[in-house]
């Protein structure tokens, strides 16, 4: 049960929020799965913190990060989201994607191109919001 007297602040990331969001991102996808595709060697949380600072530096990318402010502002939780455009564009720039980082790329290429596949599929070039987001289980 959550503590009642637990507050959270949601504010706009920071590149000095980068460590924490790979921290949360790892402590919150621990299916067999996941840590397959994303194993959390030294190389991939390089890979996550590139990621994240890219999402930081463009424009049609916004990150948000919940705080716990009874526990010294620890970050706890984040959502990026990637703004509609008007031609429905969502291509975003990645970190190379290759075997020095995913152990498995044919596992990796399919699991990328499925999700671009069914974004495309299910929405084409219609402007829409996107999101990804993780958070600490309390």
């Amino acid at each position: 049960m959550a503590n009642p007297t637990t507050s959270y602040r949601v504010r706009s990331a920071t590149v000095q929020d980068i460590p924490a969001l790979t921290d949360v991102f790892f402590s919150s996808f621990t299916a067999p799965f996941w840590q397959y595709l994303y194993p959390d060697t030294e190389r991939m949380r390089e890979w996550w913190n590139q990621a994240w600072r890219l999402g930081l530096e463009n424009p049609t990318d916004q990150t948000f990060v919940a705080e716990d402010t009874q526990d010294n502002d620890c970050v706890v939780g984040f959502s990026r989201w990637v703004k509609p455009q008007e031609d429905g564009n969502h291509d975003r720039v990645w970190p190379v994607v290759d075997k020095s980082v995913f152990p498995d790329m044919e596992v990796a290429e399919a699991f990328f191109q499925a999700m671009e596949d069914n974004r495309r599929a299910l929405l084409g070039s219609q402007p829409h919001w996107s999101t990804s987001t993780s958070c600490l289980h309390a």
